[in-house]
Protein backbone atom coordinates (compact mmCIF):
# COMPACT_ATOMS: atom_id res chain seq x y z
CA UNK A 1 0.00 0.00 0.00
CA UNK A 2 1.28 3.42 -0.91
CA UNK A 3 1.79 6.43 2.11
CA UNK A 4 1.37 9.60 1.23
CA UNK A 5 5.29 10.15 1.63
CA UNK A 6 5.35 7.74 -1.38
CA UNK A 7 3.11 10.27 -3.80
CA UNK A 8 5.65 12.25 -4.78
CA UNK A 9 8.37 9.54 -5.54
CA UNK A 10 5.48 7.37 -7.24
CA UNK A 11 4.34 10.51 -9.81
CA UNK A 12 8.04 11.31 -10.25
CA UNK A 13 9.61 8.11 -11.03
CA UNK A 14 6.27 7.25 -13.58
CA UNK A 15 6.56 10.31 -15.05
CA UNK A 16 9.94 12.42 -14.63
CA UNK A 17 8.90 15.26 -16.26
CA UNK A 18 6.83 16.68 -13.15
CA UNK A 19 10.28 16.02 -10.68
CA UNK A 20 11.10 19.41 -10.77
CA UNK A 21 7.13 20.51 -10.43
CA UNK A 22 7.12 18.40 -7.22
CA UNK A 23 10.34 18.83 -5.88
CA UNK A 24 8.72 22.23 -5.04
CA UNK A 25 5.92 20.48 -2.63
CA UNK A 26 8.18 20.95 0.52
CA UNK A 27 5.79 18.64 2.49
CA UNK A 28 6.22 15.19 1.39
CA UNK A 29 3.07 14.46 3.17
CA UNK A 30 0.94 16.92 1.14
CA UNK A 31 -1.00 14.66 -1.19
CA UNK A 32 -3.51 16.97 -2.64
CA UNK A 33 -0.59 19.15 -4.24
CA UNK A 34 1.26 16.28 -5.71
CA UNK A 35 -1.89 15.04 -7.26
CA UNK A 36 -3.08 18.63 -8.45
CA UNK A 37 0.60 18.65 -10.36
CA UNK A 38 -0.47 15.37 -12.18
CA UNK A 39 -4.31 16.36 -12.65
CA UNK A 40 -2.42 19.88 -14.71
CA UNK A 41 0.26 17.81 -16.32
CA UNK A 42 -2.64 15.76 -17.76
CA UNK A 43 -4.54 18.15 -18.72
CA UNK A 44 -1.81 19.86 -20.57
CA UNK A 45 -1.56 16.63 -22.26
CA UNK A 46 -5.30 16.39 -23.21
CA UNK A 47 -5.02 19.71 -25.06
CA UNK A 48 -1.99 18.51 -26.14
CA UNK A 49 -3.33 15.70 -27.82
CA UNK A 50 -1.00 13.59 -26.43
CA UNK A 51 -1.94 9.80 -26.21
CA UNK A 52 1.46 8.50 -25.08
CA UNK A 53 1.91 10.90 -22.35
CA UNK A 54 -1.62 10.65 -21.57
CA UNK A 55 -1.73 7.31 -21.20
CA UNK A 56 1.42 7.43 -18.80
CA UNK A 57 -0.66 10.17 -16.83
CA UNK A 58 -3.36 7.56 -16.50
CA UNK A 59 -1.56 4.92 -15.94
CA UNK A 60 0.07 6.97 -12.48
CA UNK A 61 -3.47 7.90 -11.63
CA UNK A 62 -4.46 4.12 -11.66
CA UNK A 63 -1.97 3.26 -9.74
CA UNK A 64 -2.28 5.26 -7.01
CA UNK A 65 -5.81 4.87 -6.79
CA UNK A 66 -6.24 1.24 -6.63
CA UNK A 67 -2.36 0.88 -4.37
CA UNK A 68 -2.96 4.14 -2.08
CA UNK A 69 -4.20 4.45 1.00
CA UNK A 70 -7.73 6.31 1.40
CA UNK A 71 -6.59 9.43 1.46
CA UNK A 72 -4.85 9.16 -1.99
CA UNK A 73 -7.67 7.63 -3.21
CA UNK A 74 -9.98 10.26 -1.73
CA UNK A 75 -7.30 12.55 -3.65
CA UNK A 76 -6.79 11.15 -7.07
CA UNK A 77 -11.12 10.71 -7.18
CA UNK A 78 -11.44 14.15 -5.65
CA UNK A 79 -9.02 16.36 -7.75
CA UNK A 80 -7.98 13.93 -10.79
CA UNK A 81 -10.42 12.17 -12.11
CA UNK A 82 -13.11 15.16 -11.06
CA UNK A 83 -11.17 17.93 -13.58
CA UNK A 84 -10.35 15.71 -16.21
CA UNK A 85 -13.25 14.29 -16.23
CA UNK A 86 -14.84 17.62 -16.71
CA UNK A 87 -12.30 18.91 -19.21
CA UNK A 88 -12.82 15.68 -21.35
CA UNK A 89 -16.44 16.75 -21.62
CA UNK A 90 -16.08 19.84 -22.58
CA UNK A 91 -12.95 20.54 -24.33
CA UNK A 92 -12.76 20.50 -28.05
CA UNK A 93 -9.04 19.27 -28.25
CA UNK A 94 -10.07 16.21 -26.19
CA UNK A 95 -9.96 12.84 -29.22
CA UNK A 96 -12.14 10.10 -28.76
CA UNK A 97 -8.92 7.82 -28.09
CA UNK A 98 -8.25 9.96 -25.00
CA UNK A 99 -11.40 9.83 -23.85
CA UNK A 100 -11.65 6.12 -24.39
CA UNK A 101 -8.69 5.52 -22.41
CA UNK A 102 -9.81 7.75 -19.34
CA UNK A 103 -13.11 5.75 -19.05
CA UNK A 104 -10.62 2.33 -19.26
CA UNK A 105 -9.29 2.93 -16.34
CA UNK A 106 -11.61 5.37 -14.04
CA UNK A 107 -15.13 4.29 -15.28
CA UNK A 108 -15.99 3.04 -12.19
CA UNK A 109 -15.15 5.72 -10.27
CA UNK A 110 -16.33 8.12 -12.91
CA UNK A 111 -20.03 6.91 -12.94
CA UNK A 112 -20.01 7.18 -9.22
CA UNK A 113 -19.33 11.13 -9.28
CA UNK A 114 -21.85 11.34 -11.64
CA UNK A 115 -24.43 9.78 -10.14
CA UNK A 116 -23.30 11.70 -6.94
CA UNK A 117 -23.61 15.08 -8.92
CA UNK A 118 -27.55 14.20 -10.05
CA UNK A 119 -28.65 14.10 -6.38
Amino acid sequence: MIRESEVKYCISHELPALAVELSYIKDDNDVYRAIDCLTNYTKTAIRENNLKELEECFNTAYHLLHEGNRLIQLAVENTFIYAVSSLLEISLNATQPARTLFLNNFKKEYCRLINSQRA
